[in-house]
């Protein structure tokens, strides 16, 4: 499962691929009538992806009550743990939001696999769509908005742009071989700072495979402001690439830091320095980076740089 990747979709940028998933799996396969399986739901839910290469073969949605569905995978893909990682990203995200209660309806033989991700039974059998299923509850034993381990460092709660250029800076200086940057314009008050310029620096000169990459929304005013970081991607632009990403894909409303499998600070809204620092979570390190990745497959050269790296 090594070139599968998980993104949020967009329901009119992505239709085709998402009805063409379900068609096969819910109403070829499992003969859901059409009118049961396309409502007015689709319109508002969040959608995901899963994509081996440019080619998706998973999905399910999310909507605004914490309430999962239309969870599928292809058939050639199905035990590859494809349906593991698009429920992770589910969860991540349903948690990321605030929803820390999970629902779901379960097809009976599904139990076990809703089960392994900590969802529990929550009512009787019942047929839907002619097909028996049980209604599942999932409860988040970890609030995201609150420090966890705080003394060992594992996650730290912040508040202030002082607070999230510390917590940066120890970031990236305990990057080894990736550093991911996603940010709206290279928000000076977090990356325009002498201490994360040394410290990418460090990064970067330490090994010729090591590499920095930034997905930037509008670089325009950091171009404009002569950056720390623009000068330093000019004078080294073998290993440090930043790209803008696509206005046709769509946005990731926050703002964030990724160094190796382990290390990541995001905010959840860019026009505010709240935000968690994890200095140890491989799992929700992973769903970001699938994010990130996703995103840059899809983002453009930006020509602000691009000129300024001529």
């Amino acid at each position: 499962m090594s070139d599968i990747s998980i993104r949020v979709a967009d329901w009119k940028h992505d239709n085709k691929a998402l009805r063409q998933i379900r068609e096969t799996v819910f109403v070829q396969e499992q003969a859901v009538p059409p009118e049961m399986e396309w409502d007015l739901e689709d319109e508002h839910a969040i959608h995901f992806l899963a994509m081996e290469g440019l080619y998706p073969v998973g999905t399910a949605r999310l909507l605004d009550d914490g309430r999962i569905g239309r969870v599928a995978v292809l058939r050639d893909w199905r035990g590859l743990k494809v349906g593991s990682a698009i429920m992770q990203a589910v969860i991540y995200e349903a948690e990321r939001r605030g929803l820390h209660s999970q629902v779901l309806s379960a097809q009976i033989q599904a139990i076990p696999f809703y089960e392994r991700l900590g969802f529990s039974v929550a009512s009787d059998e019942y047929l839907e769509a002619g097909i028996a299923h049980v209604d599942m509850t999932r409860h988040s034993t970890l609030d995201l908005t609150e420090s966890v381990q705080t003394n060992n460092r594992h996650e730290v709660r912040f508040d202030s742009s002082d607070a999230a250029a510390q917590h940066i800076v120890e970031l990236l200086s305990q990057a080894r071989r990736t550093i991911c940057i996603y940010t709206p314009d290279f928000e000076p008050p977090l990356y325009n700072r002498t201490d994360v310029e040394h410290a990418i620096t460090r990064f970067l000169l330490a090994h010729p495979r090591n590499r920095l990459r930034v997905l930037i929304k509008d670089s325009g005013q950091a171009v404009r402001q002569s950056h720390r970081l623009i000068n330093l991607a000019r004078r080294l632009t073998s290993n440090f690439l930043i790209r803008k990403r696509s206005p046709d894909y769509p946005a990731d409303d926050t703002a964030y830091v990724l160094v190796d499998d382990q290390g990541l600070l995001i905010r959840n809204n860019p026009q505010l320095y709240a935000g968690i620092a994890y200095y140890n979570a491989r799992a929700t390190v992973r769903l970001q980076q699938n994010r990130f990745d996703s995103t840059w497959q899809t983002s453009q050269s930006d020509p602000n740089v691009r000129s300024m790296l001529l």
